[in-house]
């Protein structure tokens, strides 16, 4: 029997695959990032400015990293989580531009991201992420008597969260995990360094860096379970979701420093969902997904072509 294919590794045996390509398709992402970052940056300071707010003390403020960090509003979701969502669409235009491969194929081994799948995971992911979070941040957060989110602001970080969640998964655990794992074929590598670029991207102290590392060890570890990468998406939506609602009610506990019991927390609580999805894979066969077709060219397959190929079964 041939041995099945990794989500981290498969991309190496798809028709037309170039080891530079991904080179090229990342260079692009960044720099589509970074004009559309502008775009965004341009819009808060209009909205700043058009509120009667100093834009020098706005600047000021945004350089104090999370201790300034705000989705309570609009134009701050916009910048904050926009300007991570936005990595999402750059990665899309730039695998588009490039045709190296389908755009589908960052989303699972079976082509695409499953929605109906991701919703289910974030059901799952309400107990053994939701509440110990929910928990921790009512407890140990700030308590300020004030909720600070305005209508706008609401909804803004009820839509763009997920976004957020699901652009980061596709950028770290999709994008530059499958480059690595097609590189090296082998997937722990692959896991460890797309988690030392996840860490490097949050501005914490040595154990907020620490706690974001292991968090995308263990996604990755998920993101391999499941082949795809909606169950990782789920957790980390319902991790941020959860922190940004409670916080903006009142219970502020977004900051730059971290502790030693945040990182044992954090560690424990991904480690169980982990578990709880290994179970659900390996034991109840809760994701049924076909093998991607080796012979996937640069064309842009859609999922249920693969679905219906007759020579990979449910």
């Amino acid at each position: 029997m041939e041995k099945k294919k990794s989500y981290i590794t498969f991309t190496r045996d798809i028709e037309g695959y170039k080891w530079y390509k991904p080179l090229v398709v990342g260079l692009l992402s960044v720099i589509f990032y970074l004009i559309f970052s502008v775009v965004l940056s341009i819009i808060f300071f209009i909205i700043k400015a058009n509120k009667g707010e100093n834009i020098l003390d706005v600047a000021l403020n945004l350089s104090k990293g999370y201790d300034s960090f705000d989705v309570y509003s609009f134009e701050g979701a916009l910048l904050s989580l926009g300007g991570i969502a936005i990595m999402l669409l750059a990665l899309f235009i730039a695998s588009i531009i490039i045709r190296d491969r389908s755009f589908s194929t960052y989303g699972s081994i079976s082509g695409g991201f499953n929605i109906p799948l991701f919703a289910k995971f974030c059901l799952i992911a309400l107990i053994p992420i939701g509440i110990p979070v929910g928990i921790s941040t009512v407890v140990y957060g700030d308590y300020q008597n004030a909720m600070s989110f305005t209508t706008a602001g609401l909804i803004a970080c009820v839509i763009l969260t997920p976004l957020q969640c699901i652009a980061e998964e596709y950028f770290f655990r999709g994008f530059i995990m499958q480059t690595i794992g097609g590189w090296f074929r082998i997937p722990v590598i692959a896991m460890v360094l797309q988690a030392v670029v996840f860490a490097s991207q949050h501005p914490y102290n040595i154990y907020g860096v620490l706690e974001v590392f292991f968090v995308g060890i263990i996604f990755a570890v998920i993101v391999y379970i499941t082949d795809g990468l909606e169950a990782a998406s789920a957790a980390h939506f319902i991790n941020n979701f959860t922190i940004f609602f409670l916080n903006g009610l009142g219970f502020k506990s977004i900051k730059t420093d971290s502790n030693l019991e945040s990182l044992i927390e954090s560690t424990v609580i991904d480690l169980v969902f982990l578990a709880i999805v290994y179970y659900l894979v390996k034991k109840k066969n809760f994701v049924k997904r076909p093998e991607l077709v080796e012979s996937l060219s640069q064309a842009q397959v859609m999922p249920e072509e693969v679905i219906n190929n007759e020579n990979y079964g449910g």
